[in-house]
């Protein structure tokens, strides 16, 4: 299945642990909904300053975010047999 771009409100830090799946069979899209985002030209893009950034996760990696960050797989399907991670949602 897909993973569709989403957001996780009443939370504070969204993570996501990748512990089985083909590596390279799906990138991590994150889009910054921040609109000061847009607001001054970047002298140099980075991926600190970009509307949207992707990684390519290999097994064992984790990811922590802010859960107001849009993220999802860009609507790419699965391919991985079995695939297994773990995602979570922390409060404060």
């Amino acid at each position: 299945s897909a993973l569709f771009d989403h957001m996780h409100s009443g939370s504070t830090v969204t993570g996501a642990i990748f512990i089985r799946f083909m590596p390279g069979n799906n990138n991590l899209t994150f889009t910054n909904l921040n609109h000061f985002v847009d607001y001054f030209e970047p002298t140099k893009h980075t991926s600190y300053n970009a509307r949207t950034h992707s990684v390519t996760p290999e097994v064992g990696d984790m990811y922590l975010f802010p859960s107001w960050i849009k993220h999802g797989s860009n609507g790419n399907k699965n391919t991985t047999d079995g695939r297994m991670s773990i995602a979570f949602n922390t409060s404060s």
